[in-house]
């Protein structure tokens, strides 16, 4: 393959952008292209904006790890030059990673060639003068990165000092219900807001459950409301953003500054009080604090890797009514409290644009819930969910022949490829030759299209062999883990076997769709004759399971429909039903 020249542009600040950098360094590249009569190739488009030279992350995470890839898989011709404005664009780390970095270039036949300086750095040509050159550039580089990190850190603590002595404030990042100032010397308090953060912490200091304040805040009109953001699609309160602000303590005016540390947001320094304007009374934040506590000590852990995962089905379970997340509600011990799945945009009381509720979903009991998905789970005929052998067998045997046309098509543009690389360079026609190249750069990606898909039928015909085996392991791991589960004893057992049986069911299913009771019984008229809970489970491996039942009833009807493979008997749904 002919060799090409190859532009190489990189700046490490977003505001460099709306520079002259990008024309600069792209104008610099096509001189130098010219000059040395090479084809300037723009198909790879290696611009790194916004990556660090310093750190490394445009040889990591950018277009030049990329180019680096191609030079060591042999993708790019012998002789081909690499052009950049100058040696800093290559790498600003230290003086060893740095010329490791351009060593590692030359020696695999690439040329380099800085435009700023007219420098043509080559691997047969490369001497002591060179070393001396190019490492004395990249050591440079390295520093002037280094003094600018240390600016920067320099202007960072002035900017903390300044903040705690109360001349002007860091960043114009604030809380919700604060603004900067004009000047930019104090934050001001947003009253309508501020007083939504107090009440906040008024209702939680009288006993009030964070669902329940949630509930009253998106019910009272003229109460504030967070408008809807990307985190928050719908709008309004939310019991995660309660919890984070009443452990934020920037409603009592503190600020904790951070840094980035090893890629990580870690503090830096001690607080800075009264950073803010104080919007909540430190005796009332410290008395909801010390409420919170034994709060905790009382109930101890309530889920997570170490709690005592009482949901089974969390982050699986969705509404069918509106899409939102069914959260585990407990409500205490029987026979007067008890535990339910409850949608969280009907718990909160979301509203529209124009007042109306959102959903109106009611909660359901968890312990039937769970009592039903196990009754089904046991009895469900296992064969139905798995394809037939027959079929199985075909669409291998299809994919089989699909892989083996690619390989004689994979092979007939490796000779392809050969033929072409022969006739450019005999080709005296610049034409000729740009019509060779352009039709040499497709067959290549072809091949390679051809080669990624082989892999990926390869994997298909893998995981049509194992779906049956697959499917039956964790169906029968997690009856197997069920029946364990009602001889655990103590209370650590039982959280054991709950995060591996919760584990299991994650894998098996992709989400289960909960159609609770409405106040409008309207809408389930055309789902059955009359209104109940409904459960719908959207499996990896089941095409769809509705299943029906009572809250509060010692009956419980179920049906079941399967259309995987009744549509295929020639029924628009099928399965089995009992009482």
């Amino acid at each position: 393959m002919e060799p090409k020249a190859y532009s190489y542009i990189r700046f490490s600040t977003p505001e460099q952008i709306k520079g002259d950098s990008i024309r600069r360094q792209t104008q610099y590249s096509e001189e130098v292209a010219s000059k040395l009569g090479l084809t300037l190739d723009t198909s790879l488009a290696l611009t790194d904006k916004g990556l660090s030279g310093y750190k490394g992350d445009h040889r990591t995470k950018g277009a030049l790890g990329i180019f680096l890839k191609l030079v060591e898989d042999g993708e790019i011709p012998t002789g081909s030059v690499l052009i950049i404005e100058a040696l800093d664009r290559l790498s600003r780390e230290g003086m060893l990673e740095a010329s490791h970095l351009m060593m590692g270039i030359l020696l695999k036949g690439i040329d380099i060639y800085t435009a700023i300086d007219d420098k043509h750095f080559k691997k047969d040509t490369y001497d002591l003068a060179d070393l001396i050159i190019s490492a004395t550039k990249l050591m440079a580089g390295h520093e002037e990165s280094e003094k600018k990190s240390v600016r920067l850190k320099s202007a960072w603590d002035k900017k903390r000092n300044e903040a705690v002595q109360g001349i002007k404030k860091m960043t114009e990042k604030c809380p919700a219900w604060v603004k900067l100032s004009k000047d930019k010397k104090e934050f001001r308090e947003i009253e309508v807001r501020a007083e939504a953060i107090r009440l906040i912490f008024r209702m939680k200091a009288d006993g009030f459950g964070n669902e329940k304040i949630v509930r009253q805040l998106n019910e009272l009109p003229d109460i504030w409301k967070p408008e809807k953001s990307k985190r928050n699609k719908t709008g309004g309160w939310r019991e995660s953003y309660i919890q984070k602000i009443l452990y934020n303590r920037s409603v009592i005016g503190e600020f904790q500054p951070h840094i980035l540390k090893d890629g990580k947001r870690v503090p830096d320094g001690e607080p800075i009080k009264n950073y803010f304007p104080a919007v909540v009374d430190e005796d009332l934040f410290y008395s909801v604090h010390n409420y919170l506590s034994r709060l905790r000590e009382a109930n101890g852990h309530t889920g997570g890797r170490t709690g005592k995962v009482k949901n089974l089905f969390s982050h699986i379970t969705k509404c069918g009514q509106c899409g939102g997340t069914m959260h585990y509600i407990d409500k205490g011990k029987p026979p007067k409290g008890a535990q339910y799945l409850w949608c969280d945009t009907s718990r909160r009381v979301v509203q529209d644009d124009k007042g109306n509720r959102v959903c109106n979903a009611k909660a359901i009991r968890y312990d039937e819930f769970e009592k039903i998905f196990f009754k089904e789970f046991d009895e469900f005929d296992i064969n139905r969910l798995l394809p037939k052998p027959d079929k199985v067998q075909s669409e291998i045997k299809q994919i089989e022949e699909t892989m083996s046309a690619n390989r004689q098509r994979i092979k007939e543009m490796g000779q392809q490829k050969i033929n072409l690389t022969d006739s450019i360079g005999r080709t005296q026609s610049s034409e000729v030759r740009k019509s060779l190249e352009d039709h040499l750069h497709k067959v290549i990606i072809d091949r390679v299209k051809l080669v990624n898909e082989n892999k990926n039928l390869e994997q298909q015909k893998t995981d049509l062999q194992k779906e049956s085996k697959e499917i039956r392991k964790q169906v029968d791991n997690v009856k197997e883990i069920h029946q364990l589960r009602q001889t655990m004893e103590t209370e650590q057992e039982l959280i054991d076997i709950n995060t591996r049986l919760r584990g299991e069911i994650r894998k098996l299913i992709r989400q289960i769709d909960v159609y609770p009771l409405t106040e409008k019984y309207e809408l389930w008229k055309k789902m059955d004759d009359e209104p109940g809970h409904y459960l719908h489970m959207t499996s990896r491996y089941m095409d769809k399971i509705r299943i029906r039942f009572h809250s509060g009833s010692d009956t419980i009807k179920r049906v079941i429909y399967l259309k995987r493979h009744a549509v295929e008997g020639g029924l628009d749904a099928g399965g089995i039903s009992g009482t």
